[in-house]
């Protein structure tokens, strides 16, 4: 049996429909809901849970900084952290609790299941600030709340978040329910989507992981912002908050003759980097999964990711801006095609499943073009890169320094015939 391998880059598609379906409670009614239970089985207990807790040890590393809000109280946060209540006629903002009061569209029995609850968390408490609503209309919120400077000793190329959460919001997908990094103390910063893409008048209790490296990577010293603006009933409960080292990429097959037994094989990444174009060499059809919020210009994307993708996909399509965002991005592909396979632009809804059956066949028609016109660059610079580093094997980094330092002091170190006469060891 033929394996077909498909590196699918930022979200595995399929699996966020089925997760969607699990999690989340949809309507098509764009006023609030009154929620029914996420689930009778209490979350300490529930194996769906305990099986997203021990993703991080799995899939990240050493965990450089966390917060369980255990220190908090009604009127002081945990050392560091602050809140900010941009609306000056109202008090509707983060605070801190330890139960969650609810209002005419919640109950409060959807308080967050988080192992530390008992001890603390921090909330947005939408409904119960517009309960009952007020005659002139309900309150949105516009409020955030910020952690210290989060220090790293030794900083990495990639870090996460991961937290619980429980969230439930309404009423509009314009709704901003974010965080953001940065670096310089919000004087710039980038943002991320903080809702799982759930619907709005959905609700997800579990843990959320946020890949912020395109912010903070190679950053010994940053912030965060839990960023709630718009919405106005429901809730949003913050716990257990980490910020954790990404993991190091190093996939690499070691022999051809691998067989796993199934039609496909997806190898999901989630990053943009040298590892991802790697597997791109290795896999018969490489997806890339765009959303709106990507930019609004095409050629800000990567030119490295955007040539090795054989799919384009434009998941969360039914946001603002998505149609204008993937006919930029077809118009883009259209100058830049010069091969016999045109790459399609696919637009999806992963809550939904919309478009996930035409980027199968998608799949389906390019694997059966059995013709990777690139395969064999990617692996030359693949192969490139193992010799490369099999021959620095040997070169110690300290005796470089010590030697460079020596020179330097005779005032006689020149770089290039250093290295010219370092080869010759």
């Amino acid at each position: 049996m033929k394996n077909n391998y498909t590196l699918l880059t930022a979200l595995v598609l399929a699996s966020c429909v089925t997760f969607a379906q699990n999690k989340a409670i949809n309507t098509k009614n764009s006023q609030p809901q009154v929620q029914s239970a996420l689930s009778s089985t209490p979350k300490s207990v529930d194996p769906d849970y305990a099986k997203n807790l021990n993703r991080i040890s799995k899939a990240l590393e050493d965990t450089v900084y966390f917060e369980n809000f255990s220190s908090g109280t009604s009127i002081s946060l945990p050392t560091g952290w602050s809140v900010v209540n941009n609306n000056s006629l109202n008090n509707f903002q983060w605070v801190w609790n330890n139960v969650y009061q609810d209002g005419q569209f919640s109950n409060p029995t959807d308080i967050i299941a988080s192992p530390s609850v008992a001890d603390g968390f921090m909330v947005l408490t939408a409904d119960n600030f517009n309960t009952p609503i007020p005659g002139t209309g309900p309150v949105v919120m516009d409020t955030y709340f910020e952690s210290p400077s989060i220090t790293v000793v030794n900083p990495r190329a990639s870090y996460w978040v991961a937290y619980h959460q429980a969230i439930r919001y309404c009423c509009s997908g314009a709704n901003r329910l974010v965080i953001q990094a940065s670096t310089d103390n919000f004087a710039t910063f980038e943002e991320y989507d903080a809702t799982n893409g759930i619907a709005t008048n959905a609700a997800f209790d579990g843990i959320n992981y946020i890949n912020i490296s395109t912010a903070v990577g190679d950053s010994g010293s940053f912030k965060i912002r839990f960023v709630s603006e718009g919405n106005t009933h429901y809730y949003w409960m913050i716990d257990d908050f980490a910020v954790i080292e990404g993991a190091e990429n190093d996939l690499q097959l070691n022999s051809p003759y691998l067989e796993f037994n199934f039609d496909y094989v997806f190898v999901e990444t989630v990053g943009v980097g040298q590892s991802e174009v790697e597997i791109a060499g290795l896999a018969d059809t490489t997806v890339l999964v765009l959303v709106p919020e990507s930019g609004d210009e095409i050629q800000n994307i990567k030119s490295g990711i955007m040539e090795i993708a054989d799919i384009f996909v434009v998941n969360k399509a039914d946001r603002q801006g998505a149609d204008s965002f993937a006919n930029n991005l077809e118009s883009f592909l259209h100058t830049k095609a010069e091969s016999a396979w045109k790459p399609p632009v696919v637009r999806s809804v992963a809550t939904s499943g919309e478009g996930v059956e035409k980027l199968i066949a998608h799949i389906d028609e390019h694997v059966k073009l059995d013709d990777n016109e690139r395969k064999h660059i990617l692996l030359a610079e693949k192969a490139y890169h193992l010799i490369q580093n099999d021959r620095m094997a040997n070169v110690d980094k300290s005796d470089l320094q010590r030697e460079v330092a020596d020179l330097l002091k005779n005032g006689n170190f020149n770089l290039y015939s250093f290295v010219k006469d370092w080869a010759k060891k």
